[in-house]
């Protein structure tokens, strides 16, 4: 029983990653980009290294906001490719994204003498080591984020997997 008060964070951290990917995760797969995830996850890293390597702390608010601003661009570049109708299907293209993100944190990673490991935990992770203030920043945002899926109106997301439709409904 010594073991609860050390492992609550992390369960309810389980249950908060839980929800949100989880209604996250229906629409990337009614969209059929399926490694969207993980490929704006590793741009996130290539973020955060970012920031490492410009002399910012790693679990700091710079290095949040440098992170962040790379997922970004990263969903905009897929978001635009997406609209593009060329000879490389969206998911070679994820496919391709990922491998250049992983390679650049890699190498860029190898120039930061020191932080190893702070690679080897952004490819990992740790839910063991989640904080109170982590916990509750993800809460927050699930309170937020959540009621507003509520309110998009139901042709929007019927339109997502068919780009074109929308786009002649105006939507």
């Amino acid at each position: 029983m010594e073991i609860l008060p050390f492992l609550i964070l992390p369960f309810l951290a389980s249950l908060i990653l839980t929800g949100i990917h989880s209604y996250l995760g229906v629409h990337v797969v009614e969209r059929g980009v399926i490694f969207v995830d993980l490929a704006l996850a590793q741009i996130a890293a290539l973020g955060a290294i970012v920031a490492i390597i410009a002399g910012m702390d790693p679990h700091g608010r710079g290095s949040y906001w440098i992170s962040l601003a790379f997922t970004f661009l990263g969903a905009a570049i897929f978001a635009f490719a997406r609209t593009r109708r060329g000879h490389i299907p969206q998911e070679a293209f994820i496919g391709i994204a990922y491998a250049v993100a992983s390679a650049m944190a890699i190498l860029l990673m190898s120039k930061a003498t020191g932080e190893t490991e702070h690679l080897k935990d952004m490819l990992v992770g740790n839910i063991l080591a989640v904080s109170r203030p982590e916990v509750d920043q993800n809460r927050i945002a699930l309170q937020r984020c959540g009621p507003l899926s509520l309110h998009i109106p139901q042709e929007i997301p019927a339109h997502l997997h068919e780009p074109q439709q929308g786009r002649a409904t105006r939507l």
